[in-house]
């Protein structure tokens, strides 16, 4: 998952390549959409499509992205890769 300065991102779930744009406001606000993707089936796959796009908050624990949906309710963690 990278999410670029320009207001993309990209990632893949193990089998489909995702992608959308992302906006941020003040406290952590986040609001991100989605474009089309393939939807091929993978039996290992990380739904970061959906939890990036049904987040409304996102925060840090550590080095970890904590991505909350709009009750609060944690949908997501993504480490860094290096």
């Amino acid at each position: 998952m990278e999410f670029t300065a320009d207001g993309e991102w990209h990632g893949s779930d193990g089998c489909n390549d995702q992608s959308g744009r992302w906006i941020t406001a003040a406290g952590g606000t986040l609001l991100a959409t989605t474009r089309a993707a393939t939807l091929a089936f993978c039996t290992d796959s990380v739904p970061i499509g959906h939890w990036v796009t049904t987040a409304r908050r996102a925060g840090h624990d550590g080095k970890v992205l904590v991505l909350l949906d709009a009750q609060g309710k944690e949908t997501g963690r993504l480490s860094p890769t290096n």
